[in-house]
């Protein structure tokens, strides 16, 4: 019995989650009331466009792994769980990270997020790791807190 092996590349994976969030920012954008929904539908039909022309490329590259396949060149498969590995990593911090502003606060989140994410991205240097962290903290509160008034989630620690 033959195993069905279906060979697509990466980038089409890539295009299809993009063009799936454009379509769902977009419907939801145009729920809004007035100018206020212009934003959202800007960005969601430029995500939409660029999707479509990063899905046209995918599917040539694609079609240039199958034929360099059937001409018996040995190439590994573009996608495989050990190349999958770190970004599935960095998509699970963000997720935590997006989880516990709301429980934690912004600030506080942040500054565990980015030191964590330093941190297992193997940065050593403490002293670069809490200056940044630190810098990105004051950045974000002068101003967005300050400048721009923009509410910042507090979450139960102040």
């Amino acid at each position: 019995m033959r195993k069905l092996k279906i060979v697509i590349h990466q980038d089409v994976i890539t295009a299809v989650f993009l063009l799936a969030a454009g379509l769902y920012f977009f419907t939801k954008g145009i729920m809004y009331e007035g100018v206020t929904k212009v934003f959202p539908i800007m960005t969601s039909a430029f995500v939409f466009i660029f999707s479509l022309w990063n899905m046209r490329e995918a599917l040539k590259k694609t079609k240039a792994l199958k034929e360099a396949l059937k001409q018996g060149d040995e190439q590994e498969l573009v996608i495989s769980l050990s190349r999958l590995k770190g970004p599935l990593i960095g998509f699970a911090f963000i997720l935590i990270y997006g989880i516990c502003i709301p429980l934690v606060g912004f600030f506080t989140a942040t500054g565990i997020f980015l030191i964590a994410l330093m941190r297992f991205l193997n940065y050593k240097k403490w002293a670069v790791i809490l200056s940044v962290t630190v810098g990105t903290e004051l950045f974000v509160y002068f101003l967005f807190v300050k400048e721009l008034m923009v509410r910042i989630p507090h979450g139960c620690f102040y």
